[in-house]
């Protein structure tokens, strides 16, 4: 049944072009009520929820339908562009056929605003038995020479594959990304093919986490294949998924429970080890593709015994294993029935068809069916918008080439990603975004080695000098150290530029602890305003779900410091109007704070110091760096249980909301291994004494001994 399952999922591949026709209004239906399912007694879903963008019928009222569906049934939409590939045009590096770009956009425009985005492509044809087909007029159209002789790891198929997906993952600005849609079925239906898939496949993964180092990229796998049905073997399947899996972010599963159902024409029951392969990957999960029948049909001679109780079954069962297993997604195939659509099929195609038309949740006749109001139970769960991501800054404890390498091995284990606060590289940049230099290749090569260890990575372009706000860091001899300077202005602009077309970052800052700056520089603070306006627009114009923000220093904000210049107000007032400057273009609002230089304790910190940022905006926070040291230095007295209590400090008041959190350090830093790098680089005595009042605050010693806070801080983290 692999063949007829792949076809009829090429069948609804027709481009939506054919939907613009006319069609009747929907005649007033009598819908008996589905019966209330148990009260669900949890209290939130860890899983997106969605399906993808096939319609009931091919009228425009169809499409009407499918997008209303869509809306009010999830909170995800799956893009499944399984037809082909425009294999000349992407190698060639030229427009995209004009069907290709129409249904591209057709389809971007009509996702709903607050949906996120499940991409999938693929370079397997629809029999998952070799390259994928052309898609120059329609899809699936027969591959042209030379392509028809290619392999998948040919140097050709690799290089356009790889344009293809950078220019679909550029228009659609997905959340998640699949590059390959069922790829076990290869290893059954072609094992002489399968070795050069995985080439292909390593590859593609490996040269785009270059550039979006972000994006969870993945491939699917079919579950009935991965558990021995259709043809697969369970010991093969599981040994050569493995040998994928450092090359996939998430485990995506093609789940229909339709294996059983071939033979017999009853389906058995749901077997309550269905995902257990699956689940022994040790990896997370999303149901990129499912569904069951809600009703008996005939095609081959045989009938089959779905029914609207099966299908609720399944997706009561399909859903508890969701919340069970923290799986990513569940994307069910359709969301309302398209049998409607089987009389525009081919006869010979219209059998296949059947075994797909009845998995939608709502009937053709826009009646609910059983399994709807146990989706929309869940549906209607808190989903947390974002979970917190957890990081530190990439210093290692010694400045030395082994120590950089383990500390990045390190933060693999004990963080999500890496803050990369980089000065801005002013001559590099001052002309052009384009251009070659150290400066680039140093910040490529730290990107790659995050990315080898699996850590993610947030940004912020720095034009100040970390250890002393109040000055700029590196500029050239003669630049006025002034945000009116259009040298400063054009080479901050190309910078940020840069980054966000190498890096393609989820978050980019575009200042640290500005407020500083603007204290002790009131009359240029307008300036540096007025440059992050124009390069928040220049940002959103490339790049529009990048969440683009500047860090405040909270304990400055709060007019805690002593210097004068140091605020406006009372200590523990805080000074909003520098930080409401940059509304309305703050994506979210990110502070700095090291309150061990102000309170005497951990303990002493206010218990609405930080919940007071969460008050005054509805938008996510964080945290872009921070920390308590663990020791005494200069004239502050300090312990380990003061770590802990700062700590405990920013995850009560603003846990709920934060969208990341940078600790500082994860290690204690080797001072004397700074001060000799720092002397040869010519940096002033007191920078290198302020670095020296940070050293301490590392969740481990220097040789990596735990301190009690890291077991805190993973406690958050988990």
């Amino acid at each position: 049944m692999t063949k007829k399952r792949n076809t009829i999922i090429a069948l609804m591949l027709i481009p939506l072009l054919i939907l613009t026709c006319a069609g009747a209004t929907l005649p007033a239906v009598s819908c008996p009520t589905p019966a209330a399912p148990p009260p669900l007694t949890i209290q939130s879903r860890p899983f997106l929820m969605g399906f993808t963008r096939w319609p009931p019928e091919a009228t425009a009222q169809g499409v009407a339908r499918m997008n209303a569906f869509l809306a009010d049934h999830g909170d995800l939409t799956a893009i499944h562009l399984d037809g082909g590939i425009p294999w000349n045009e992407a190698l060639n590096g030229v427009p995209l056929p004009s069907a290709v770009m129409n249904e591209w956009k057709n389809t971007r425009e009509a996702v709903p605003a607050a949906h996120q985005i499940y991409l999938a492509l693929t370079p397997i044809n629809t029999n998952r038995n070799g390259l994928a087909e052309y898609w120059k007029k329609t899809n699936n159209e027969p591959l042209p020479a030379p392509w028809n002789a290619y392999a998948f790891d040919n140097a050709q198929v690799k290089k356009a594959y790889l344009n293809y997906v950078r220019r679909a993952v550029n228009y659609f600005h997905p959340d998640y990304l699949a590059i390959g849609i069922e790829a076990n079925i290869v290893q059954v239906n072609a094992p002489e093919k399968w070795a050069a898939y995985k080439r292909l496949h390593r590859y593609i993964y490996t040269e785009l986490k270059k550039s979006h180092p972000d994006l969870p990229i993945f491939l699917t796998f079919s579950v009935n294949h991965m558990n021995g049905l259709d043809g697969g073997d369970t010991a093969a399947q599981k040994k050569e998924i493995k040998t994928l899996l450092p090359y996939s972010d998430i485990v995506g599963l093609s789940a229909y429970p339709y294996g059983w159902a071939y033979n017999s024409g009853s389906p058995a029951p749901i077997p309550q080890n269905f995902f257990d392969v699956a689940l022994s990957f040790g990896k997370p999960i999303a149901i990129a593709e499912s569904g069951v029948p809600s009703r008996a049909f005939t095609a081959y001679g045989k009938t089959y015994k779905f029914s609207e109780a099966y299908q609720a079954q399944w997706i009561k069962f399909l859903l508890k294993k969701a919340y069970d297993h923290n799986f990513v997604f569940v994307v069910n195939w359709t969301g309302i029935d398209f049998d409607k659509l089987l009389a525009i099929l081919p006869p010979e195609m219209r059998e296949l068809a059947r075994f797909w038309a009845y998995t939608g949740l709502e009937k053709s006749n826009a009646c609910a069916k059983r399994a709807l109001p146990i989706w929309d139970d869940y549906l209607n769960l808190p989903y947390p918008e974002a979970k917190t991501l957890y990081g530190f800054f990439p210093s290692p404890p010694q400045v030395t080439i082994e120590s950089v390498f383990q500390h990045y091995e390190d933060l693999g284990q004990l963080a999500d990603f890496v803050l990369f606060q980089h000065n801005v590289p002013w001559l590099d940049f001052v002309n052009s975004v384009a251009g070659e230099s150290r400066a680039r290749t140093d910040i490529i090569n730290q990107q790659t080695l995050a990315t080898q260890n699996g850590l993610g990575s947030i940004y912020v372009v720095d034009a100040l000098n970390g250890l002393n706000r109040r000055e700029f860091k590196g500029l050239p001899v003669g630049w006025e150290a002034s945000f009116a300077n259009p040298q400063v202005r054009a080479a901050f602009k190309n910078y940020t530029l840069w980054v966000v077309r190498t890096f393609h970052p989820r978050y980019l800052g575009l200042a640290s602890e500005i407020n500083t700056y603007m204290d002790a520089y009131p009359n240029d603070a307008a300036n540096f305003v007025s440059l992050y306006h124009e390069v928040y627009a220049q940002v959103k114009a490339e790049a529009p779900n990048t969440q683009v923000f500047v860090t405040f220093q909270w304990d400055d904000l709060n007019n805690m410091w002593p210097q004068p210049e140091e605020g406006h107000g009372p200590p523990l007032t805080v000074n909003w109007e520098q930080v409401e400057a940059y509304e309305p273009h703050l994506d979210l609002w990110v502070i700095s704070s090291y309150p061990y230089f102000i309170f005497p304790s951990g303990a002493d910190i206010p218990a609405d110091y930080y919940s007071r940022l969460l008050d005054r905006t509805d938008k996510p926070v964080a945290v872009a760096e921070g920390g308590w040291t663990s020791r005494d230095v200069s004239t502050i007295h300090a312990t380990p249980a003061d770590q802990v209590a700062y700590l405990n400090a920013i995850h009560n008041q603003m846990g709920s909301r934060l969208a990341f959190w940078v600790y500082l350090l994860l290690n204690d830093i080797d001072m004397e291994s700074y001060i000799e790098m720092m002397e040869q680089q010519g940096v002033s005595v007191d920078d290198i004494t302020t670095l020296s009042l940070f050293a301490s605050l590392g969740l481990r010693e220097m040789d990596g001994t735990p301190k009690p806070a890291l077991e805190v801080w993973m406690g958050f983290r988990r």
